[in-house]
């Protein structure tokens, strides 16, 4: 090797230094993020309810850790298995393609972050089963329940009939009916032992699958599927009770219809009370020879499953 060639290396090498020297920096490395101590609050109220014939919503109030610098968000499980982890600003989820047959836990975990690691709160959790959605009955015509017995229509309301759908019975031909509807005094909705005592059915029968139901929920609606709880429906208050429709204050506050629910044979029951658009009043065709009332029903079909059971 000549000595001009040996030299421009050398001369490269010495400036490949000086470059390498002057971009190093005198500042010392950034310290590891020290842990500290942060306790994650789980999140409030766990609301759930059905959406779809197939699909569960659940619903939550905020962490009050929402505001930390270190709080991440939320981890949301489905029978201990984690479905989706979703951001702070983030409060409903749903779970879509259920079994009907089957109960579902929902599990919401709030999370922070110390350093690198992650940090749960405790889980808040609320229990679910799918209901059977009804807008029309066994006939595939809507639910309408009258007020005035004949020979073709009825007053009286089976849930759930052999057909595997709601089914309008005449009250004074039968005992197979869970619910009345009669205009004694003012409109009343009952269940079928209160309204035999209370609404002038000319009865034949004492019937056999009475349905104890609960007052109006304070929720306005005119869907099924628009109902989020928090509450175990197996707590509620179940009587012989009489809904007086005209004088209820959840009824006449209602803008839209009310809720209330059944217990019958140990099933579940969500019944929807429909306004009827023209005066606001629940009953419809009022004028006509037949007056109704116009119902939808979600039927809990499996046997003591309530449709919530929080369970902490």
């Amino acid at each position: 090797m000549s000595l001009k060639k040996l030299m421009s290396i050398l001369c490269m090498l010495a400036i490949s230094l000086l470059i390498f020297a002057a971009c190093e920096s005198d500042d010392p490395p950034d310290p590891p993020v020290e842990e500290t101590d942060i306790n994650v609050l789980p999140v409030g109220t766990l609301y759930a309810g059905q959406t779809g014939n197939n699909e569960i919503t659940i619903e939550w109030a905020a962490s009050p850790s929402k505001d930390s610098t270190w709080f991440e968000g939320y981890e949301l499980m489905m029978s201990d298995l984690v479905v989706a982890t979703v951001g702070k600003e983030q409060f409903q989820h749903s779970f879509g393609s259920l079994d009907a047959s089957s109960s579902y836990t929902f599990k919401v975990v709030a999370l922070g972050i110390n350093a690198d690691t992650i940090v749960r709160s405790t889980a808040k959790e609320v229990q679910w089963a799918l209901a059977t959605h009804f807008t029309l009955n066994e006939n595939s015509a809507p639910i309408f329940v009258y007020t005035r017995e004949s020979a073709d229509y009825g007053s009286g309301l089976q849930l759930f009939g052999p057909a595997d759908a709601p089914r309008i019975r005449r009250v004074a031909n039968g005992a197979d009916w869970n619910i009345a509807v009669g205009s004694k005094d003012n409109l009343r909705i009952g269940s079928a032992l209160a309204a035999r005592d209370s609404v002038p059915f000319n009865l034949t029968g004492t019937p056999t699958h009475n349905s104890e139901i609960t007052a109006p929920i304070n929720f306005d609606t005119d869907a099924l599927n628009s109902l989020l709880l928090d509450r175990d429906l197996s707590q509620l208050s179940y009587t012989n009770r009489l809904i007086n429709l005209a004088t209820d204050p959840i009824a006449q506050n209602a803008n839209k219809g009310i809720v209330f629910f059944a217990r019958t044979n140990n099933h579940y029951a969500k019944i929807v009370v429909l306004k009827n658009g023209d005066g606001g009043g629940y009953l419809h065709a009022a004028n006509s020879n037949n007056p109704y009332v116009h119902f939808l029903v979600s039927y809990q079909t499996r046997q003591g499953v309530p449709f919530a059971k929080p369970t902490n």
